[in-house]
């Protein structure tokens, strides 16, 4: 894979991060591109040398890796996926509020999205899926998650016993994995209309298995 393209997969984790709400001090998103090459050609060699480690307020590891190193069978690939994910996480004592990201360079089957079935703040991705920002498409409008209160409002607002009664997004969408949103989530949608005003829906995320 061309060094290029591995760069622009590693600016773009980094902006999904920050979208995430992750604090990103600690990451320099202009770091100069020689220092960036070096750390690719070491990562060729180790499969670390790109990981990003984030520690407050809420935690997120990238873990990438190399996907030509991953077995053929998909049920070896997920145990060692599973295997990483397992150690990394007990190691910085993640909770389920923290965030863990695979990033696979190169191809990979599609029964690997399995294992996000089994860790809810676990998402993969192929490095294809980051060679641009989906939400910075003109046509994709803006999502934001509820807060507790303002689910608790919500409801109130519109009258309804429960969110299974608004229009459902599914966690395995492009969006919701871009961002994490989880089962049981509800989801602000903003969309420019006519006239400068904004349309305003409302979507309740639930679970489809891959």
């Amino acid at each position: 894979m061309e060094n290029d393209t591995i760069m622009r997969v590693v600016n773009n984790v980094n902006i999904l991060l920050k979208n995430r709400g992750h604090n990103i001090e600690n990451i320099n998103m202009r770091i100069p591109k020689y220092i960036l090459l070096d750390r690719i050609e070491r990562f060729k060699k180790d499969n670390t040398s790109l990981d990003i480690l984030i520690t407050s307020p809420r935690k997120a590891y990238v873990k990438f890796l190399d996907g030509s190193l991953l077995s053929d069978k998909v049920q070896s690939t997920i145990q060692s996926l599973d295997k990483i994910y397992n150690t990394i996480t007990d190691a910085y004592r993640f909770n389920n509020d923290d965030e863990f990201i695979f990033v696979i360079l190169g191809e990979i089957k599609s029964d690997i999205y399995s294992l996000e079935n089994q860790h809810s703040n676990l998402t993969i991705f192929n490095h294809k899926k980051l060679l641009i920002n989906i939400v910075d498409n003109i046509y994709v409008p803006k999502h934001i998650k509820l807060s507790i209160d303002e689910k608790k409002n919500l409801k109130n607002k519109l009258n309804i016993d429960s969110f299974n009664d608004l229009p459902i997004l599914f966690k395995s969408d492009a969006i919701s994995r871009y961002y994490n949103f989880r089962e049981g989530d509800v989801i602000k949608i903003e969309r420019p209309s006519k006239g400068n005003k904004t349309h305003i829906a409302y979507r309740y995320v639930v679970s489809e298995s891959f």
